[in-house]
C-alpha cells in the first residue's frame, strides 16, 4: 500500500490535534471542579418576572380592564389557547408536509476520497473516460477521485398513497382547527364564569362589611345602656360573640375575593397585579343573545338547532371520522406497487477541475412491489379499522354530548333563574323585618337574641341572593357555550 505524502500526513496530524485539544480541555475542567466542586449560578436577584419568549403575547394592559377587555386579553394570551394554536398550526405544517412526497427531489453530491481499491479504481476511471494502458488490475496503488453530479427523484405511481395522505392531513387540520374553536368557546366561558364569581365575591365582602358594622353599632349601644345601668350583660355578651362571627366571615370573605380574582386573573393568562373593573350588568347582556323567544322563555328546540349548526365540535368528529376513512383506504393501498423515474447526471475525474471531464448520466423507471412484508400491511389495517372505529364512536358520543349539554345548560339557567327571584323577594322581606325588629328592640319589647336572629336573616338572604344571581350569570354564559351563542356575528369568537 502506498504511504501518505509527508504534507498530506502533516495535515491529518494537524486536523487530529485541533479536535483533540478542545475535547482535553473540556474534559481536564471537568476533573478539576469535580462534582461536588462545580461553579454554581448565582441566585436571582429581586422579584422574578416571566419573560415570553418569541410568538407569546408580550404586552400588558394599559390599564383596568372590564369584562369585554379581559376576554380579548385572555384569547390573545391564554396558554392553553396558544397550545391548541401550535396543535393548528402543526397540523396544517403537515397538509404541506404530505404534499411534498408527491413532487420531484433534486439532490447535488460532491465526493472526494483517497483509495487503494482495485474495483473501486476500475469504475470511477472508467465513468472519468481517464483508464490508463497497461494497469494492472490487481493492484493498481493509491488514486484519488472527486466527483460530482445531480440526483432526481419522482414518484410516478404508489397506489394512491401519497395522495391519500394529503387528504388526511387536510381533515387532521380542519378537525384541529375545529377543536381550537371549541376551545377558545371554552376559554371565553369560563372567563365569564370568573367575572361573575369575582363580582359576586366582592358583593359578599360588602354585605359582611355592613353586617359587621351593624353589629358593631348595637354592640357600643348595648355597652352604653350596660354603663347606665339599664342594659343586661348578657346583650353584650351576645353582641361581642356575633360581632366576633362577623369578623371571621369578613376575613374568610376577603380572602374568598383574592383567590376568586387570582383565580381569573390565572385563567386569562395575566399577572396578578392588573387591575379590573367588572360590570356583571354588561357581561349578562353580552351573553344572552337569542336564547329567549318573544316571551322571554327559553326555546329548546331552537337552541338544539342553533347547537347543531354552530357548535364546531360536531365538525370536528366528522373531520375525524374522514381522515380515519382515509387512514383505511391508505392501508389497503399498501398492497399495490409503486414505480419511481429516477435520474442521474455527473462528473469524475482525478482532480477537483472537473472542467475537462465528459458528463456522465442514468435515466430509469423502478418499479417495486412488496410480495410479502411479514404481516406488517395486515396489522396496519387492522389499526386503521379500529382508529376508525374509535372515530365514529367518538362522533356518535359527541352529538349525545351537545344534546346533553344544552339540555344541563338550560336546566341549569332555569333553576338559577328561579333561585335569583326568589333570593331577591327574600332580601327584601329580611331587611323589612331586621327593621321592625330594631324598633321592637330599642323598645325595649323584645330581646337581643330576636334581633339577632333578623340580623342574620337578612345577612344569609343577602348571601343567597348573591350566590343565585352569581349563578345566574355563569349559567347565561355556560348556555350561550353551549347552545353556539358565542360564535354569533359581532362576538368574541367571529
Amino acid at each position: 500500500m502506498t504511504s501518505l505524502p509527508p504534507r498530506a500526513f502533516a495535515r491529518l496530524a494537524l486536523f487530529l490535534g485541533a479536535a483533540w485539544v478542545p475535547c482535553s480541555c473540556t474534559h481536564t475542567a471537568h476533573d478539576r471542579h469535580g462534582p461536588e466542586s462545580r461553579p454554581r449560578l448565582p441566585a436571582p436577584r429581586g422579584e422574578a418576572r416571566f419573560e415570553p419568549r418569541a410568538g407569546e403575547p408580550t404586552t400588558l394592559p394599559a390599564g383596568p380592564l372590564d369584562h369585554d377587555g379581559l376576554v380579548r386579553h385572555a384569547l390573545d394570551s391564554s396558554p392553553d389557547v396558544h397550545a391548541m394554536r401550535a396543535r393548528a398550526d402543526r397540523a396544517r405544517a403537515s397538509i404541506e408536509l404530505a404534499a411534498a412526497a408527491r413532487r420531484p427531489s433534486l439532490a447535488l453530491h460532491v465526493e472526494g476520497l483517497r483509495a487503494d481499491a482495485p474495483s473501486l479504481f476500475l469504475f470511477k476511471r472508467i465513468d472519468g473516460r481517464a483508464l490508463p494502458d497497461g494497469t494492472n488490475f490487481n493492484d493498481p496503488g493509491t488514486f484519488s477521485s472527486f466527483e460530482a453530479g445531480l440526483g432526481l427523484r419522482q414518484t410516478l405511481w404508489d397506489g394512491g398513497r401519497d395522495r391519500l395522505r394529503v387528504e388526511e392531513a387536510r381533515a387532521a387540520s380542519e378537525a384541529s382547527a375545529l377543536e381550537l374553536a371549541a376551545a377558545r368557546a371554552e376559554l371565553v366561558a369560563a372567563i365569564l364564569e370568573g367575572s361573575f364569581a369575582l363580582v359576586g365575591a366582592g358583593e359578599v365582602v360588602a354585605v359582611v362589611e355592613r353586617s359587621l358594622e351593624i353589629v358593631e353599632d348595637q354592640l357600643r349601644r348595648a355597652a352604653n345602656e350596660l354603663e347606665l345601668g339599664r342594659g343586661l350583660r348578657s346583650d353584650v355578651l351576645s353582641l361581642e360573640v356575633r360581632a366576633a362571627e362577623a369578623r371571621e366571615a369578613l376575613v374568610a370573605a376577603r380572602g374568598g375575593r383574592e383567590l376568586a380574582q387570582l383565580t381569573l386573573l390565572e385563567a386569562a393568562g395575566l399577572p396578578h397585579d392588573v387591575v379590573l373593573e367588572l360590570d356583571p350588568g354588561a357581561a349578562r347582556t353580552a351573553v344572552r343573545g337569542e336564547a329567549f323567544d318573544e316571551r322571554g322563555e327559553l326555546d329548546e328546540e331552537a337552541l338544539l338547532s342553533r347547537a347543531r349548526s354552530m357548535r364546531p365540535e360536531l365538525e370536528a368528529a366528522r373531520s375525524r371520522v374522514r381522515g380515519s376513512e382515509l387512514a383505511v383506504r391508505e392501508a389497503r393501498s399498501a398492497w399495490l406497487p409503486r414505480a419511481d423515474l429516477m435520474g442521474r447526471v455527473y462528473r469524475l475525474a482525478d482532480s477537483f477541475d472537473l472542467g475537462g471531464s465528459e458528463d456522465n448520466w442514468a435515466v430509469g423507471i423502478a418499479l417495486g412491489w412488496d410480495v410479502f412484508a411479514g404481516g406488517r400491511r395486515d396489522a396496519a389495517l387492522e389499526v386503521a379499522r379500529a382508529d376508525e372505529m374509535e372515530a365514529r364512536a367518538f362522533e356518535r358520543r359527541a352529538h349525545l354530548a351537545l344534546e346533553h349539554d344544552v339540555r344541563t345548560a338550560i336546566l341549569r339557567l332555569r333553576t338559577a333563574q328561579a333561585r335569583a327571584d326568589a333570593g331577591s323577594v327574600a332580601v327584601t322581606a329580611a331587611a323589612e323585618n331586621l327593621e321592625l325588629v330594631r324598633a321592637q328592640y330599642e323598645a325595649g319589647r323584645v330581646p337581643i337574641t330576636r334581633y339577632l336572629e333578623a340580623e342574620a336573616d337578612l345577612l344569609g338572604a343577602e348571601l343567597r341572593d348573591i350566590g343565585a344571581r352569581q349563578e345566574l350569570g355563569s349559567a347565561e354564559a355556560q348556555l350561550a357555550r353551549a347552545s353556539g351563542e358565542l360564535f354569533g356575528a359581532g362576538g368574541w369568537l367571529d
